[in-house]
């Protein structure tokens, strides 16, 4: 395991960097790694002090994850492959090699991140049977690769089918380190295809040319690139799936307020914790008194505050404050707001953002009873 990432390159202009980044941030929901996304939006919604206080933040509530997952039930079962051409058992059978690949569980996930991230690729490659080389295991291999990490290019009279990928990789250099490299295929001049690995600069420029090192071999161009039709026709091995067919080779910004909604949702909850916590009482004042043996807290920090640990159980001390004057006063003010109704009112806005998602109402509706 690598003691330390590198951070990933900057995306090749700043278009596609925003594009990454907002994937990229639709992965993490999806796969829930999405921790610093959230305490980033409460940072959003509050001050230090307040932020402070809240505690914890509640990861619970993800609608943009449950929505996504319930939507994708295509490969639920194995499907039925049929061929007009010819015999295909040899893939499709039990111990055929695209079941043995492992397809089908794949694309369970990958059609999740298709149908979140607006456009996934399933990259497809051949492992050959090498006798006495320990590398990876015979046969066909699958593996999804999610936008973030992609920049294409698409010819000008189909623009949503790739003819240049450009696909970011950590791999690990001669001395072990990571780095990030380059799978670099280039079908745009048909007559001169290129398939080879690239050093990835840190401003997203493309480096030296390290394909000798991670494939043993230069890299491929003209006449000896790998990936041929029937008719000797280049093409690129990769099938790129797109949520909604919108004649554009990327749509990921389709249905953002999913994923603001389930970020502002998150915070919601995180606020209704909070209040079950720390405020699900009356709460208490005093004037003219003061509270014995509190404790400064984060005084080398922005929110200072002082504070002292109470429950049934204990009892508290109260000094007199030598400039009131009167008779000193103890009181509490009522519950501020019902756990319940802000309950009620924070679903009733995760339903909203499911709305916005294009469930129906009807499916909601059967999903929001008491458990």
């Amino acid at each position: 395991m690598y003691s330390q990432i590198p951070i990933k390159p900057f995306a090749p202009n700043p278009e596609e960097q925003q594009r990454w980044e907002h994937s990229a941030l639709r992965k993490r929901l999806i796969l829930g790694a999405w921790e610093q996304d959230l305490e980033d939006e409460l940072a959003r919604h509050l001050p230090a002090d307040r932020r402070e206080a809240w505690g914890p933040a509640d990861l619970s509530s993800n609608p943009f994850e449950q929505i996504t997952r319930q939507l994708s039930v295509l490969y639920h079962e194995i499907p039925s492959v049929t061929n007009l051409n010819g015999e295909i058992s040899a893939l499709t059978a039990r111990e055929g090699l695209v079941t043995k690949a492992g397809l089908w569980q794949l694309m369970q996930r990958a059609q999740q991140m298709i149908i979140g991230l607006r456009e996934s690729v399933i990259r497809i490659d051949v492992n050959p049977h090498i006798e006495g080389a320990p590398t990876l295991a015979p046969g066909i291999q699958y593996r999804i690769v999610t936008p973030d990490l992609l920049y294409c290019e698409a010819h000008p009279d189909q623009p949503d089918i790739p003819v240049y990928y450009q696909e970011a990789r950590l791999r690990e250099d001669e001395h072990g380190a990571p780095v990030w490299v380059a799978d670099i295929m280039d079908i745009r001049d048909p007559s001169n295809p290129i398939f080879g690995m690239f050093i990835i600069e840190k401003d997203g420029s493309i480096g030296r040319d390290v394909s000798e090192m991670y494939m043993g071999h230069p890299t491929h161009r003209g006449a000896d690139y790998p990936y041929r039709d029937s008719k000797g026709n280049p093409f690129l091995p990769v099938v790129l799936y797109h949520a909604e067919k919108t004649g554009f080779l990327w749509d990921s910004f389709n249905a953002s307020q999913m994923v603001y909604g389930s970020l502002t949702s998150a915070v919601l909850y995180s606020m209704w914790v909070h209040l079950v916590r720390d405020a699900c009482w009356s709460q208490k004042y005093v004037a003219g008194l003061s509270v014995a043996g509190l404790s400064q807290m984060d005084q080398n920090e922005i929110a200072r505050r002082s504070s002292i640990a109470t429950d049934p159980s204990s009892i508290l001390v109260f000094t007199q404050d030598p400039d009131a004057q009167g008779q000193p006063l103890v009181g509490s003010f009522s519950i501020p707001t019902d756990p319940h109704a802000l309950l009620e009112s924070i679903s009733k806005y995760e339903m909203r953002v499911g709305l916005a998602a294009g469930l129906s109402p009807s499916d909601i509706s059967r999903q929001s009873g008491d458990p």
